[in-house]
């Protein structure tokens, strides 16, 4: 079977693309391991103080992480259906995730 040169270029940005965010996920989840509570609180801080009073800073933290993580993979997903046919890709370097329950709802950090 032969290639285009161009789709062997395009090939190589895909496998690149999917590198990169497999970088990106593992370094996020690196950092974030101990600072939930600081992220939340930032974030918290950003949309004012009683804006998202339900959850913990460190719950809020969490919701956010997993939902970039997830759109990172979304993104890696629709790379891989693109060239998944003549390269063959790692695997994700975890699954979609799930932000925890709050343990106590009525507890807030606010």
């Amino acid at each position: 079977m032969k290639f285009d040169p161009h789709a062997i270029k395009a090939a190589a940005t895909a496998v690149d693309r999917v590198k990169s965010i497999d970088v990106t996920i593992e370094t996020m989840g690196r950092r974030f391991a101990e600072s939930s509570c600081i992220y939340g609180e930032k974030i918290r801080n950003a949309f004012g103080r009683n804006i998202l009073n339900q959850l913990t800073d460190e719950h809020l933290g969490n919701v956010v992480f997993c939902s970039i993580i997830n759109a990172l993979l979304a993104d890696r997903e629709s790379v891989i259906n693109g060239y998944g046919d003549i390269v063959e890709f790692p695997d994700a370097p975890c699954p979609e995730q799930r932000a925890p329950s709050p343990q106590n709802a009525g507890d807030v950090d606010a």
